[in-house]
């Protein structure tokens, strides 16, 4: 499994957001660098994140993107999920067609490992929130202004 630029790009930009200590929204081209992101793709990336309803934005010179939830209720595993659709690790649920070697799920006892790690993954993901990184992150800044001491 592959977690596209698409994905981790966007959980970088929310954790951004999620880290404005002000209420003022925060905009594309303030998360372009800090993140080191290019402004074309995060167009992209939060036209997504919108739809679904995890940021909202406030257009004019002042404007910028808020979370759309607190960040204790947007999951690591929305994020990726909006972006690259669900977790999985084989093709054993696709069409007999698009699974050419594969015997299908109903004749395949690997299938039951697949289906759990997908699960473990997901569960993962789902129980990591953007206040946990906001957490983390913190401390790594601490951390890290503390060796420069």
């Amino acid at each position: 499994m592959y977690i596209s630029t698409r994905g981790r790009y966007a959980v970088r930009a929310m954790l951004d957001i999620a880290l404005a200590k002000d209420d003022k929204p925060v905009s594309l081209r303030g998360i372009s660098k800090r993140q080191k992101l290019p402004i074309s793709y995060l167009e992209q990336i939060f036209n997504r994140l919108k739809r679904i309803g995890l940021v909202r934005s406030i257009r004019g010179v002042n404007g910028g993107y808020y979370l759309g939830y607190p960040a204790e209720e947007i999951t690591i595993g929305n994020i990726i999920k909006t972006m690259e659709g669900p977790i999985r690790l084989a093709r054993c649920e696709d069409p007999p067609e698009k699974r050419p070697a594969c015997i299908g799920p109903d004749d395949c006892v690997a299938h039951i490992m697949w289906k759990q790690l997908e699960d473990k993954i997901d569960n993962m993901l789902e129980n990591i929130t953007l206040a946990d990184l906001v957490v983390e992150a913190d401390k790594f800044e601490n951390e890290r202004t503390a060796q420069a001491v």
